[in-house]
């Protein structure tokens, strides 16, 4: 059975690669690994360009912060308003949960299910009231 299966798979390939010439499909492979390893080169020069220039900015950068220092007071200014911006941040979490701490869930739920009982009640003795 299983040298069947294998011989119609080998037939049936076969007859495949029959229809083009081998000489074609030579071609066609040496056409696709050219545009594969083109690609290939292509993607990692532009990575490498990307990077090359992200270094530059960056030297750059330091440079001139060391050249001028205005720029330098302006970063820590700047990472001074930041990093009280977190730490108001953390406060108002820190609030937020002392208030959820305080809030009792269980008393709130009863008071829900009391409210609702009330209302049902009312609105039964409206009916009622109607009915009659």
């Amino acid at each position: 059975m299983r040298t069947t299966w294998v011989s119609k798979c080998s037939a049936s390939t076969s007859s495949a690669h029959d229809a083009l010439p081998k000489s074609r499909l030579r071609q066609i492979r040496r056409t696709l690994t050219t545009l594969w390893s083109m690609e290939r080169r292509g993607t990692s020069r532009r990575s490498k360009l990307a990077e090359e220039a992200a270094e530059r900015e960056a030297r750059e950068e330091e440079e001139d912060e060391k050249n001028n220092p205005m720029k330098l007071l302006e970063k820590r200014t700047q990472a001074s308003k930041q990093e009280m911006d977190l730490i108001e941040a953390l406060e108002d979490l820190k609030d937020l949960n002392k208030r959820q701490a305080n809030v009792n869930f269980d008393a709130m739920l009863g008071r829900y299910a009391a409210e609702r009982e009330a209302m049902l009640k009312r609105q039964e003795e409206e009916d009622e009231n109607l009915i009659s």
